[in-house]
């Protein structure tokens, strides 16, 4: 697989929604400020992961936080400086919880591999969250259900859902 490749095309979505998507080497003062998504990755599979979650940061963020540095969810993990968290904890949380799904969904319909992702992000053991999660993005009209899974495996009923980038 093309990660290269895949960057690109995550880029290009990126685009389409006004941003700009920079890849740097060394951890940015904020990931997301003035509609840039600064992303790494030690790999191109690791940078165009990072790339999609933060893309489904802007698209969950409301208008009104993606004006702020890192949406107004506090310091990322990947940020040098201390971004000012303009929601409290408990919703920060959800909401990177959220951009995990989403962000997954999102690699997987640009044509990545997101069985790293899934280990990295912890999913498996977390079936009730993964439940509510994605009614809450269906919801928001973010994602749309693309198939019935008969699975009982929480990951097979997330997988049976489509980013809504239209």
């Amino acid at each position: 697989m093309d990660y290269a490749v895949l960057i690109e095309k995550a880029t290009e979505l990126a685009n389409r929604y006004g941003i700009t998507a920079t890849r740097v080497h060394h951890p940015p003062t904020y990931g997301y400020e003035e509609n840039e998504i600064r992303f790494l990755g030690h790999t191109d599979q690791e940078a165009f992961s990072n790339l999609c979650h933060d893309l489904a940061h802007w698209l969950i963020a409301s208008p009104d936080r993606r004006v702020l540095p890192d949406f107004g969810l506090g310091p990322g993990p990947d940020s040098c400086a201390t971004a000012e968290r303009n929601v409290n904890v408990s919703t920060a949380q959800l909401e990177e919880s959220a951009a995990s799904i989403l962000g997954i969904l999102i690699e997987r319909h640009l044509g990545g591999d997101v069985t790293s992702t899934l280990k990295r992000h912890r999913w498996s053991n977390r079936a009730l969250h993964i439940i509510d999660l994605m009614q809450t993005l269906t919801d928001q009209g973010l994602v749309r259900k693309t198939a019935a899974s008969k699975s009982e495996n929480t990951i097979s009923f997330m997988l049976d859902f489509e980013p809504r980038l239209d």
